[in-house]
């Protein structure tokens, strides 16, 4: 994949610790942190995962990190603060009265205007 300038992502689950991928973690560009059950929209959101973020940076401090599962205002926010880099919102603008609100107040969290 590196010969064709194709970058390298792995995504974990709210079980996997950091342990368990750290020798995967120097090869690939992209990290996404699960904070809520795979494949439950609207899911809840589990803060005891973002720890992993500085885990994971302080084996790659180049690794572009995501967020996803749970994310709305509170949740985006402490995401954040734990270091993420960007941040997978699906239900939170979906299933809002107003997506286009939902999204200008998320993304002026990810941005720090808010």
């Amino acid at each position: 994949m590196r010969e064709v300038d194709i970058k390298v992502g792995l995504a974990i689950k709210v079980e996997t610790t950091i342990e368990q991928v750290k020798d995967v973690l120097p090869n690939i560009h992209h990290l996404v942190v699960f904070t809520g059950k795979l494949g439950h929209n609207g899911g809840e959101f589990r803060a005891d995962c973002l720890e992993k973020i500085g885990q994971a940076r302080a084996i790659n401090s180049a690794l572009e990190i995501a967020v996803d599962g749970g994310v709305n205002q509170e949740t985006a926010r402490l995401a954040i603060e734990a270091g993420a880099d960007l941040l997978d919102v699906g239900s939170f603008i979906h299933d809002a009265d107003d997506p286009e609100i939902a999204y200008i107040a998320i993304d002026a969290i990810a941005n720090g205007t808010s």
